[in-house]
């Protein structure tokens, strides 16, 4: 099995830990397929756990926030690139 490329973690304070090797990534198209394929696992899961009735409704729910979140961030990302 390879390494994970992507880690995110609950923070105690309240905000997220996000670990990404970027060595894995090829470029921005390829993390907009892999926000994707994140999307529908998330929808899947959440569909499954009971925590939404289907997968388009969590799909769109997802969507409609994050296009909130894009346009007015709750909070601005913080840390560095380190190899």
């Amino acid at each position: 099995m390879s390494d994970p490329f992507f880690k995110a973690t609950i923070d105690p304070e309240g905000g997220m830990i996000v670990n990404i090797d970027i060595d894995q990534v090829e470029n921005a198209q390829y993390a907009g397929i892999m926000l994707a394929d994140f999307t529908n696992h998330f929808a899947n899961a959440l569909v499954q756990s009971g925590k939404a009735p289907d997968h388009e409704t969590a799909v769109d729910q997802m969507l409609t926030l994050y296009a909130a979140e894009m346009q007015n961030p709750t909070d601005e990302p913080t840390g560095s690139f380190q190899n």
